[in-house]
Order: structure tokens, then sequence, then C-alpha cells
């Protein structure tokens, strides 16, 4: 992911709808912020791989906010999962290409 995710154009999908998650730059470099909408068909799943991967910021009841920081990103590396996939899980549930660094 880019160092400053906020300075990309993120371009949105063809079918936003389907897809549960909303990626942001943070206000710091190596800071991301998603937010889960937890009304989606596919939130179960994009739930257990925001729990690896970041940390839940605040969870109400249809919008959960996570933050995804370099801590967040070690501890995922550390229990196997790798940049490409962490790339690619991202870029299937967002609602916006995300870039590769």
């Amino acid at each position: 992911l880019p160092a400053q995710l906020g300075e990309v154009d993120l371009q949105q999908k063809h079918d936003p709808p389907r897809r549960p998650l909303g990626v942001f730059g943070g206000e710091k470099p190596l800071q991301i912020v998603i937010y889960l909408e937890t009304f989606s068909p596919l939130q179960r799943e994009a739930t257990d791989f925001l729990v690896v991967i970041a940390e839940p910021v605040s969870r109400p009841s249809h919008l959960h906010e996570y933050r995804v920081t370099a801590s967040s990103l070690y501890t995922a590396v550390s229990i196997g999962m790798t940049p490409s996939s962490v790339i690619h899980t991202l870029n299937k549930l967002s609602k916006v290409h995300v870039p590769v660094a």
C-alpha cells in the first residue's frame, strides 16, 4: 500500500454497493482508515479479514471503523499473511481500487 494513501486518487469500482469496505487515507503516514458496512452480505468475510490486518476504532451498529497501521500489518504478517494477500483481499472487498506501492 502507498505510504500516503490520502494523496492517491482512488478510483471507484463499477459495483460499489456489493462491496462492504470503504478505504481512505489516514491522518498519519502509513495509516489507512477502513469503514465496514455491517449490512453487506460480505460482512462476515470482511470482519474476519479486518480483525487480522487492522485495529478497531468504533463499532456502532451499521458502520464499523478500523485503522490499518504499521503495527497491525506487522501482526498480520507474523501470523502468515503476505503483503500480496492483504492487497488482494482489500481489493476484493473494497469499493475502490486499492493501489500497490
